[in-house]
């Protein structure tokens, strides 16, 4: 274990150097200095930017995942790189109708539909619009769709993940409903993006709290939000 150790740090120091971006380090952080970049630390700093911006994980290759791998297990590195091991995750998301719930979520129809339709109303109740309903259990594993190359966007603030679920994606879509999926970090591999926020071209979606998994996700349950217009509502 210790010669393990000792060759990892040896990799880090050729790839990464002795600090991390240490050019666009934050003020007082013991990473700040004149170093220059690394080809290696150049091409994960462009692969975390671009995925935070875009949600586009597409130049996350082999390379990448490895160095961001062999980071968070070296202590020199691991204050910047690391996972969420533990905690409860959330993912908005919209999907358009006809609703296909019980193949994508693990959902039976007959329990989601009803369910979403005793849990909501179209009335307000003091001024608040019921339109989603309580966790509804679900065994399934969320897998991320092949063009977001495995990678997908996770939470720790559910207001955040509720936000994206009942952000309107198709403004031509009367159907579309909000979902959020709900998880414990220990079904996942997810990277913790709390310390990277503090680099320069990073902080832009701190509010977010970024959990990125990579890969497949054990889900817990699923909250569904009624489309937007009423007269469609389950």
């Amino acid at each position: 274990m210790k010669l393990l150790r000792e060759y990892i740090r040896e990799l880090l120091a050729e790839d990464l150097g002795e600090k991390v971006w240490a050019q666009k380090a934050p003020e007082g952080s013991r990473h700040q200095g004149d170093e220059p970049d690394t080809d290696i630390e150049k091409k994960l700093y462009s692969a975390i930017r671009w995925f935070l911006k875009k949600g586009d994980a597409g130049i996350w290759d082999d390379e990448v995942k490895a160095t961001f791998d062999r980071a968070t297990q070296d202590p020199r590195y691991s204050d910047v790189f690391k996972y969420e091991t533990s905690g409860k995750l959330y993912r908005g998301m919209r999907i358009g109708g006809p609703w296909d719930v019980e193949r994508n979520f693990g959902v039976p129809d007959s329990v989601w539909r009803k369910q979403l339709n005793s849990q909501t109303s179209p009335k307000k109740v003091r001024g608040v619009l019921k339109n989603m309903s309580e966790m509804i259990p679900t065994t399934s594993v969320y897998s991320p769709w092949k063009r977001a190359n495995g990678f997908s966007s996770w939470t720790p603030d559910f207001d955040v993940a509720k936000k994206f679920a009942s952000g309107i994606r198709d403004s031509q879509s009367n159907t579309e409903m909000g979902v959020i999926l709900a998880a414990d970090a220990s079904g996942g591999k997810f990277l913790d993006m709390t310390s990277i926020y503090g680099f320069e071209g990073l902080g832009e979606y701190r509010g977010e709290s970024e959990r990125t998994s990579m890969g497949p996700v054990q889900l817990e349950g699923i909250y569904l939000i009624q489309p937007a217009k009423s007269k469609w509502w389950i």
